[in-house]
């Protein structure tokens, strides 16, 4: 179990995936507070945060804590395979968003990300989710989702970063 009461953390994941080994990506880093967690828009966390044990693990414990967990774009597959106690997933039934299947096209076509990524953000969250993923209606323009209930704070794409903090902020001094 990972101390949350410990100093804050730079849990750093990754380097395993060759591809991003051999072309120099950066390893995905989530940055860990005492009050909340947020996993990155950097795509690889689609290779690493969201089947690194640890990551599960952290999200799991942040949750059970009651703390927030911020995802923005790609980040937002950190939380796909989080379970509860119960086997249920930990965004079931929750409002999600992350990288829609349209951007993730549009940014392969024009070589913003790599092609082949290994799953649809948009169709694992709305799996994981049961069918509660979120869009802005016009692909890259920001869409941020707030869950109070559940401390999950969501933005779909790098345009939501800055909406996103400021939800972030408004959270934390409430």
């Amino acid at each position: 179990m990972l101390s949350l009461s410990s100093a804050d953390l730079d849990v750093r994941l990754g380097d395993s995936y060759d591809f991003f080994t051999a072309h120099n990506f950066c390893c995905t880093t989530m940055k860990v507070k005492r009050q909340c967690v947020s996993t990155n828009t950097i795509n690889t966390a689609m290779y690493d945060l969201a089947t690194n044990a640890t990551s599960i693990q952290l999200l799991r414990e942040f949750h059970d804590a009651d703390r927030i967990i911020v995802a923005l774009c790609h980040g937002s597959a950190a939380l796909v395979h989080v379970k509860l106690a119960d086997g249920t997933p930990l965004i079931a039934g929750h409002q999600v968003t992350g990288f829609s299947n349209l951007e993730e096209e549009q940014a392969t076509a024009n070589e913003i990300v790599p092609p082949g990524m290994p799953f649809s953000l948009e169709d694992a969250l709305n799996k994981a989710s049961g069918d509660k993923y979120e869009k802005s209606g016009e692909a890259w323009s920001p869409h941020v989702i707030v869950d109070p209930s559940r401390k999950l704070l969501f933005g779909q794409n790098p345009a939501s970063a800055h909406p996103l903090g400021e939800k972030l902020l408004e959270v934390l001094t409430q």
